[in-house]
């Protein structure tokens, strides 16, 4: 039900949430209300006209929604107060209810997988493989709008059952998708430094080489940090690493091999597109 006003309430967030992205690497937090509200009202109206008692999955949904609107940097952040507690326990008694006696309902197995995919997403960013919070909300606010397939989704594709579909939703074809294309990021990267002329491995694949003053300029991490006052090559910058650029020019050091931080908004935002054309690329398979 309303697939189309879904869309387009996904892809206008997604788009303004890029170009901010772009520019400050920042994305405003009113957005994710915009996708989040919306979500639970398109539930619930499906649910009603469904089954009025498929409104009790609308309790883990809320709690999935609230955490998603709490500022948490770490799994460490987490601290259960009272107004917490109590949302958690009773999105817990819904799942637990809804699960005793509507397991077998379509919808609350679409709606127990976006619970469960919400909390992967959660813990893919809390454990640092997800390292911006904006990219870790998207794709759970993409969750909680999708929580099944378009109905036409996939305009190459072979529709397949809610039950499998549910197996591997939405939002994990849009994250898989975006994936993919910031996995041609190395190839891109590899050809630009060939062709300057710049050569080291693993860094040629990764970015490129800058001077110091351009790199201060720039949404950048270097590759090269001072451990002990001694240069040490980090390949993978961590998430709140802090840049000392003066210390490294200090040192003598004019130039470095740095790695853009990716607005991976936009790559989402891409994989977003691409899941609606071709659907989820793992169904070709069957």
């Amino acid at each position: 039900m309303y697939d189309e006003l879904k869309i387009i309430i996904a892809i206008s967030c997604l788009l303004y949430a890029s170009y901010h992205d772009l520019k400050t690497r920042l994305v405003p937090k009113w957005i994710w209300w915009f996708m989040g509200i919306p979500a639970l009202i398109f539930y619930g109206v499906e649910a009603y006209g469904r089954n009025p008692a498929l409104l009790i999955i609308l309790l883990p949904l809320s709690g999935i929604l609230v955490e998603a609107l709490v500022e948490r940097d770490e799994l460490s952040d987490i601290r259960v107060t009272w107004p917490f507690f109590l949302i958690y326990l009773a999105s817990f008694a819904g799942f637990v209810w809804g699960y005793i006696t509507m397991r077998d309902e379509v919808l609350f197995i679409g709606a127990l997988s976006a619970v469960a995919v919400s909390i992967f997403f959660f813990v893919l960013y809390y454990t640092n493989v997800i390292h911006g919070a904006a990219d870790a909300k998207a794709l759970v606010m993409l969750t909680l709008l999708f929580y099944r397939y378009p109905d036409f989704t996939g305009l190459f594709a072979r529709k397949l059952p809610d039950t499998l579909s549910a197996l591997f939703p939405f939002s994990l074809s849009v994250l898989l998708l975006a994936s993919l294309t910031v996995a041609l990021l190395p190839i891109y990267f590899l050809v630009f430094n060939l062709m300057k002329g710049d050569r080291s491995f693993p860094e040629m694949l990764l970015g490129y080489r800058l001077d110091i003053e351009s790199a201060r300029k720039r949404k950048v991490w270097p590759m090269l940090i001072l451990e002990n006052v001694k240069p040490r090559r980090i390949i993978l910058p961590r998430k709140y690493m802090e840049i000392d650029w003066d210390a490294l020019e200090n040192a003598g050091i004019r130039d470095v091999w740095v790695t853009p931080k990716i607005p991976f908004i936009v790559p989402i935002t891409i994989g977003f597109i691409l899941a609606l054309i071709i659907g989820n690329p793992m169904f070709y398979l069957f």
